[in-house]
């Protein structure tokens, strides 16, 4: 019972520090992710990078995590509250109506953990090598300007 306790007491805290992250700093992942993509298309450009404000951002969020270890992406990340709200609420939503979920081979999950890497590569080698601006409408996420 003490266990349940102290668990749902971290879940709560876990959910108010989410909450004021979101509120107040909902952007803090969008400035590392036009940071790193900055810098990889200055070094493809051959140019000079510059101490813009996606760089200090991200260099603050890279101080941080080496601070705090990964409490950014579980607690502060806009994005990964995002995710854990939208999970919480289809679970509610499973256990009301009954619906088991699919559930996916361990073989086959653990090979999809390294697909993460295989599109951080990519889109480093599209930045380094230029393209970005071609692809740029792809993105989820739209550009903001430096």
């Amino acid at each position: 019972m003490i266990a349940k306790i102290s668990k749902n007491r971290i879940a709560i805290t876990r959910f108010l520090i989410q909450l004021v992250f979101f509120i107040t700093a909902p952007g803090t992942f969008v400035v590392a992710f036009n940071g790193v993509k900055y810098i990889f298309s200055q070094i493809g450009t051959s140019e000079y990078i510059e101490p813009t404000s996606f760089v200090v951002g991200m260099i603050g969020l890279f101080i941080y995590t080496a601070i705090f270890g990964r409490f950014f992406c579980g607690f502060a990340c806009a994005f990964g509250s995002l995710g854990d709200w939208i999970y919480f609420i289809s679970r509610k939503i499973q256990r009301k109506f009954k619906i088991r979920t699919q559930k996916i081979p361990t073989a086959v999950s653990e090979k999809l953990q390294y697909l993460r890497f295989v599109v951080l590569a990519l889109v480093i080698l599209v930045c380094f090598l230029g393209s970005w601006d071609k692809i740029k409408g792809l993105s989820p996420v739209p550009t903001p300007k430096s």
